[in-house]
């Protein structure tokens, strides 16, 4: 009898204490016997394949969740890497927008100094011909005024000639006639 007893008793229990100890081990792909016992053994074994299904399935959700924590840290690193490039992006479109800015900013400068430098010479030119334009109207100005005196000179003469003419002709028919 303590040949059955060892058989059908001490050598399941023996097998499931083993397979017990692998599944603490992190084992899970043991085999378990006698879960088709009808026995306390057989409850023991089954309840060791519940035990063996639960870690299989928390192992299941642990490598789940180790995946999902993975896919987050690299959407989350994506999210920052994008992130970073649109603040790069954004810097850049910044900067050349300055630099676009600085550059027509230096060409309306050099516009404006082009034009003033152009208008410098035209008044330049302006106020030298506005002089040369009033010392030629000076001169003009001059030679009339002498014209003026030339001719009030030239009339005076010429009436001094035509008073001289009528007492030259006063004078001749005085000698015409004391001559006759």
């Amino acid at each position: 009898m303590s040949i059955v007893i060892i058989r059908s008793i001490i050598i399941p229990l023996y097998r499931i204490t083993n397979v017990m100890s692998e599944l603490a081990d992190g084992q899970l792909d043991v085999l378990i016997k006698d879960t088709n016992r009808h026995d306390e053994v057989g409850k023991m074994a089954l309840a060791v394949e519940q035990f063996k299904l639960a870690a299989q399935h928390n192992k299941e959700l642990e490598r789940d969740a180790h995946t999902l924590r993975e896919k987050q840290q690299r959407e989350e690193e994506e999210l920052r890497t994008k992130k970073e490039a649109d603040r790069v992006q954004k810097e850049n479109l910044a900067r050349t927008e300055q630099e676009e800015k600085e550059a027509q900013l230096n060409e309306l400068t050099k516009a404006i100094n082009g034009f003033e430098e152009k208008i410098a010479v035209i008044t330049t030119s302006i106020s030298s011909i506005s002089e040369k334009m009033f010392l030629a109207s000076n001169t003009l100005s001059d030679n009339v005024t002498r014209n003026n005196t030339e001719t009030f000179s030239a009339a005076a003469a010429s009436k001094q000639a035509s008073q001289n003419v009528q007492a030259v002709s006063a004078a001749a028919e005085e000698l015409s006639s004391s001559i006759v």
